[in-house]
């Protein structure tokens, strides 16, 4: 018989989402959002955090919503001096808010982070472009010097004949 509610058999849990890790690496790669926006000094790596407020699931929030946090604002294992959100998610929703208003923050970031690195890249292709052109303009430059001076020494040899 077929799955026509295309439903898991029951007691087995729907497989759990993929992970993007090229988002995570790029979050990653971001500043603490907190810290950069309150002009705070970051102390310790950027972690990814998945948003835990207002959702009404045990399961993790997918990739698509997750922010940069320090350790600080994330875990505060290792630096208490501030509010992290797995300690004192109470207090930290009042002092910077929700934690799912700060992935339009993180979007925006990603988004111009991309945009300068295609930027980058066009440059660095145009310079590589540049580059080639002077590389093939100096060796045209040098067959023409070559074929001057073949042309000057059968003169002089002609002119020494004659």
């Amino acid at each position: 018989m077929s799955n026509l509610a295309n439903l898991p058999p029951l007691g087995l849990k729907e497989p759990k989402q993929s992970k993007d890790k090229a988002r995570l690496a790029a979050v990653a790669e971001l500043d603490c959002c907190i810290c950069l926006e309150y002009g705070m000094p970051q102390n310790s790596p950027t972690q990814v955090h998945h948003c835990i407020m207002g959702r009404h699931s045990t399961r993790r929030a997918p990739d698509s919503m997750t922010i940069p946090l320090c350790e600080g604002h994330h875990l505060g294992m290792f630096d208490a001096s501030k509010v992290a959100i797995h300690r004192e998610p109470k207090s930290w929703r009042e002092s910077y808010g929700a934690d799912t208003d700060w992935i339009s923050w993180t979007e925006e970031r990603l988004a111009r982070d991309t945009h300068i690195a295609n930027l980058c890249r066009r440059i660095e292709f145009n310079a590589n472009q540049v580059q080639a052109e002077r590389a093939l303009t100096a060796e045209r430059h040098l067959v023409a010097l070559a074929i001057f001076t073949a042309i000057i020494t059968i003169l002089i040899f002609l002119r020494a004949i004659a």
